[in-house]
């Protein structure tokens, strides 16, 4: 491939930037991801993690119970 010896003309750019082809980073958009992701769970992890445990907790105690009790 050849190198490009000229920048683009504004007109390029913006006619590139209307048509949607435009360079994206992939690194700048898995760190957004992450940043969300880190942001998310660090607001409702714990409420997840109480709600799983208690599920569980839940289960395990329907164990010893008849059925039909313990599926109510």
């Amino acid at each position: 491939m050849s190198e490009k010896t000229e920048k683009p003309t504004p007109k390029k750019l913006r006619d590139l930037k209307k048509k949607g082809d435009v360079t994206k980073s992939e690194e700048v958009m898995a760190a957004v991801q992450s940043l969300i992701l880190f942001s998310f769970f660090s607001l409702y992890g714990m409420s997840f993690f109480v709600d799983i445990v208690g599920l569980v907790n839940t289960t395990i105690d329907s164990l010893n119970r008849p059925f039909l009790y313990a599926i109510r």
